[in-house]
């Protein structure tokens, strides 16, 4: 699962593979084969509460597709979770099974295991809690 959060921690280039770790070669051999992410990896979150948004990503999609939108609301002051959806039976994306049950099943146990973070350095304001895509729920 990425990650995105407030922090007052100065963005680097990150050049990420879809398993989310890092590019090893060169920034110049990175760039056409990596998911380009600016962001501060392992920063210290800002002070405050956030409300933590879950982003599913679409059929074949990964974490990462929707990097711009997660770091536009982290800006924002937003937490924001972007999980590796499984696939279906051989690598299968399609189907009843995968859209109407395992995906927003995936989606809302990802915003449940989030806000039920209670340690004080996570930061997240459980009565803010909303998933885009394929499920809108909220954790009392």
């Amino acid at each position: 699962m990425a990650l995105w959060y407030p922090t007052a921690a100065a963005p680097t280039e990150l050049y990420l593979r879809d398993s989310l770790a890092p590019c090893r070669l060169p920034a110049l051999l990175c760039r056409p084969i990596t998911f380009d992410v600016r962001a501060a990896p392992d920063a210290a979150p800002a002070d405050g509460r956030f409300g933590l948004i879950v982003i599913s990503h679409g059929a074949g999609g990964l974490a990462l597709n929707h990097r711009d939108l997660a770091a536009a609301l982290a800006a924002r002051g937003y937490a924001v979770a972007a999980p590796n959806h499984p696939r279906g039976a051989g690598n299968d994306v399609s189907g009843v099974g995968v859209w109407v049950v395992e995906r927003p099943a995936h989606s809302f146990s990802t915003a449940a295991r989030m806000s039920a973070i209670d340690a004080p350095e996570a930061n997240i304001s459980r009565a803010r809690v909303a998933t885009s895509r394929q499920t809108a729920q909220s954790i009392p």
